[in-house]
């Protein structure tokens, strides 16, 4: 089983995480997101992380997935970045939460929030990350796709 399926179908479910709440989805490796866009607002995907595969006709793919949340320029007193900051974990935790639900998707686990490493002193940025287990099939066998 070829890991493409799996890494497309959580591109896709961020992607159109991204587009629901308003951000620009960028999807590349982390040391290409300062310069990747000026956009307001980005929903920031890096790379999914193969970590291991449980069968071969069918079974289970584990990746490790980093996603940040940004909001460019947010020039409101502390306390308000600091709640913008909240906001955007809560945010997140949603995207994940709701991950945890989509079809191919077996588990969502070990989320936890990450020291940014990116954006500027005016930025509102949260990022995270969480381990990712995606359920395939052989669909020639089983005329199912992921």
């Amino acid at each position: 089983m070829k890991t493409t399926n799996s890494v497309n179908t959580l591109v896709r479910l961020f992607m159109e995480a991204a587009e629901r709440e308003g951000f620009r989805f960028v999807y590349s490796p982390r040391e290409e997101l300062p310069c990747a866009t000026k956009a307001p607002q980005i929903l920031w995907l890096d790379y999914p992380q193969f970590l291991s595969q449980e069968g071969n006709q069918h079974g289970r793919q584990r990746y490790r997935l980093r996603v940040a949340l940004l909001r460019r320029e947010v020039k409101e007193i502390e306390e308000q970045r600091m709640a913008y900051m909240t906001y955007l974990q809560d945010m997140l935790v949603e995207m994940f939460t709701s991950l945890s639900t989509a079809e191919g998707v077996a588990v969502v686990e070990g989320l936890q929030s990450e020291v940014p490493a990116i954006g500027t002193a005016n930025d509102a940025v949260v990022e995270m990350s969480a381990e990712v287990e995606m359920i395939f099939s052989n669909p020639l066998k089983n005329n199912l796709t992921i």
